[in-house]
């Protein structure tokens, strides 16, 4: 089975997947960055914009998530499906929990910016 991707803009691989997260009756498609070294399946906050999710609807995990630029604040989505569109179909992976970073904006300008 193949899950097909394609090089992204951020000269990166990325992989299309369905986000379910059926206790809001969400379903909706998010790009994701293929990253080996990551230990952790993460949504930034754009992502969650788009999927209509406030950080009201999440659980706020106990530890920040440390990245090359620091730390930041952490929540978690439980009981998620993605679906991966595949060379036979599809394929669904059903996770314990996918994670919300929440940076705070540097500035007035970052807080705004549209989400693409």
């Amino acid at each position: 089975m193949k899950i097909y991707g394609y090089w992204g803009e951020l000269d990166a691989p990325v992989i299309m997947a369905e986000v379910v997260y059926e206790r809001l009756n969400i379903k909706k498609f998010v790009r994701f960055i293929v990253d080996t070294g990551s230990s952790k399946t993460i949504l930034i906050e754009r992502d969650l914009k788009r999927m209509g999710i406030e950080y009201s609807h999440l659980q706020k995990s106990d530890k920040p998530s440390i990245g090359i630029g620091g730390a930041v604040e952490t929540y978690f989505i439980p009981s998620v499906k993605l679906i991966f569109s595949t060379d036979v179909g599809t394929y669904t992976e059903k996770l314990k929990n996918i994670y919300v970073l929440r940076h705070e904006p540097k500035n007035k300008k970052d807080d705004t910016q549209p989400s693409r």
